[in-house]
């Protein structure tokens, strides 16, 4: 007979954790990490490192949890440049 233990997980109560201030501020730090490499890879690829402008934006909460993304400070030059290099990717550790 096959073992039908039942996990029941308290989705509420998850999502409730994902939104909390301890969370949001691991979601900032890694956000700022991520920024962090980014910027130094621009700088070593790229005969503008002017354009090595990417930061962090703060966590904010979602429906689902929180989401953290880090972006350009709006530079034409660092959106190119990103898009040339992949330069958020490779940050992320995919290149």
């Amino acid at each position: 007979m096959a073992n039908t233990n039942i996990v029941r997980l308290n989705l509420p109560a998850f999502t409730e954790y994902r939104r909390s201030p301890e969370v949001m501020a691991v979601l900032d730090a890694e956000a700022q990490r991520l920024a962090d490499r980014a910027n130094s890879r621009a700088r070593g690829e790229c005969e503008h490192p002017e354009h090595a402008r990417f930061r962090a934006l703060d966590a904010r909460p979602t429906s689902r949890g929180a989401a953290s993304i880090a972006t350009s400070t709006g530079d034409p030059g660092c959106y190119r440049h990103n898009a040339k290099h992949n330069t958020l990717v490779n940050a992320l550790g995919g290149g």
